[in-house]
């Protein structure tokens, strides 16, 4: 028998994980483990996880992520423990992560080799990385390196870019014919979109929708919803603020119901006081973007910046219109521009509606 074991970080895998295993045959046996989450008294993903009436899987585990400097190891050493402890219960025929770098999938990977235990890796698709890669510091990449094969074990392994590592036999991507060149040497598979169509998937971020108090009726109500980038890009971009507001006050003029959601790492509700400007909703930054777009209605326009969120609204709901504001002048932008473009995501000069 088939047993899939999950391990996703981020809210992204967590969907991914979610609609592949929606989709996988029924006499698949299924864990989710929650890996290296800062927040274990209260987690929402794994409340609605929990919650999740539709659940395809037979248990899912929280692990901590939250130390930080020495703790760290202590942290890693218990995780371990409860690694070694599901494993020895339930032995995966199949591991599914979103990043290889993660030490939680690749002690998994070694104690299973340990056992006698043949799995396969799997990666599922994470985003930008599988695109545009990660840059590669060969002093630092070799010192981290050494320094984890001392500290954990000669198992580590220290890919090139997320996913590359030799304990990744399969990828799953939204686009394959456009991954890094050391993905092409996986087997790569394609997700099908009608995957995140599912009643099944949108009654999980219902339910993550309901955990946080989040009015999902607002946000299928919205006309445009802009995408707030990450403080430091925001640093990095001219006037944003400034330039923000205008288009936003533009849309509000005509009669444009207009939702925002701020990067999680904003401190605060609605840092730029967009709501004195009439924005209709601001959706509460731990609402992960991922699980708002299956509520998104299909004359909604999402408007952003940098980052993948972007990209995952073209990927996860391709009917939706994207617009990516970005600045060919601007030297920390013309990095994303290309594969924007690649991505067939409509490019604008500026927050006017005038494509460039």
């Amino acid at each position: 028998m088939e047993k899939v074991l999950f391990l996703p970080s981020t809210p992204l895998n967590v969907l991914l994980s979610a609609a592949f295993s929606l989709h996988s045959d029924s006499n698949t046996e299924m864990e989710l483990w929650l890996i290296d989450q800062r927040n274990t008294d209260d987690n929402p993903y794994y409340q609605a996880l929990m919650s999740w009436p539709e659940s395809p899987f037979q248990k899912v585990k929280l692990l901590s992520g939250q130390a930080t400097g020495f703790n760290k190891l202590s942290e890693r050493r218990q995780n371990f423990a409860i690694l070694r402890d599901g494993l020895d219960e339930f032995c995966p025929t199949q591991v599914m992560v979103g990043s290889d770098r993660r030490i939680e999938f690749q002690y998994v990977m070694h104690y299973l080799k340990e056992k006698g235990q043949v799995a396969n890796g799997v990666y599922l698709d994470d985003g930008l990385y599988s695109y545009a890669g990660r840059p590669s510091h060969l002093l630092k990449d070799g010192f981290n390196e050494l320094l984890k094969k001392i500290t954990y074990g000669l198992w580590w392994e220290e890919p090139k870019t997320i996913g590359a590592s030799s304990l990744i036999q399969k990828a799953w991507l939204f686009q394959p014919s456009l991954a890094v060149n050391a993905l092409q040497d996986k087997s790569l598979e394609c997700f099908d979109v009608n995957w995140f169509k599912s009643k099944k998937l949108l009654s999980l971020s219902l339910m993550l929708a309901e955990v946080l108090g989040v009015k999902a009726k607002k946000i299928n109500e919205v006309d445009l919803l802009v995408l707030i980038p990450h403080p430091n890009n925001i640093k990095k971009i001219r006037h944003y603020e400034q330039r923000i507001k205008q288009r936003i006050a533009q849309e509000v003029a005509l009669g444009k119901k207009v939702g925002v959601k701020y990067h999680p790492r904003m401190a605060g509700e609605d840092v730029f006081n967009l709501k004195s400007i009439g924005v209709y909703e601001i959706v509460p930054s731990l609402m992960a973007f991922e699980f708002c777009l299956p509520m998104l209605s299909t004359d909604c326009i999402v408007l952003g910046d940098i980052g993948t969120a972007l990209l995952t609204t073209k990927w996860i709901r391709p009917e939706i219109q994207v617009q990516a504001v970005l600045d060919k002048q601007d030297t920390f932008q013309q990095q994303f521009i290309a594969l924007s473009e690649v991505m067939q995501i409509k490019i604008f000069a500026n927050y006017s509606e005038n494509s460039q």
